[in-house]
C-alpha cells in the first residue's frame, strides 16, 4: 500500500478568506437574474365584465371566508384575478441550464 495522504493544512485567515469569497460568489450568482432584470414575474389581471361571486369562481364555502376576512366582491376582485404569467422563455431556460 502507498503511503497515507495528508492535505495540505490552511491557516484561519484561508478559511475566512475562502467562506466570504463563496458566500459573496453565490450572492452575486443569485442576484445576477434581478440586475439583467431576467426575473419574468409578470402576472396577467383578467377582470369580468360583472364583478359578483359567481363571475369570480368563488363557490360558498370561498365567499364565506372572503366576508370573513371583511372582503366584498368588488375588493377581492383584483386579488381573485391575478394570475401569475408562468411562460417559459426557450433561450433563457437553455442559458440557465
Amino acid at each position: 500500500m502507498g503511503k497515507r495522504y495528508d492535505p495540505p493544512k490552511q491557516s484561519g485567515i484561508g478559511q475566512f478568506f475562502d467562506a466570504v469569497f463563496l458566500l459573496a460568489l453565490v450572492y452575486f450568482v443569485l442576484f445576477i437574474p434581478l440586475i439583467f432584470g431576467l426575473t419574468g414575474a409578470s402576472s396577467t389581471n383578467v377582470m369580468p365584465e360583472t364583478v359578483n361571486w359567481e363571475t369570480l369562481g368563488q363557490n360558498e364555502t370561498m365567499q364565506s371566508q372572503w366576508e370573513k376576512l371583511g372582503y366584498t366582491p368588488e375588493t377581492a376582485a383584483e386579488m381573485i384575478t391575478q394570475r401569475f404569467d408562468y411562460s417559459i422563455d426557450p433561450l433563457m431556460l437553455i442559458i440557465t441550464a
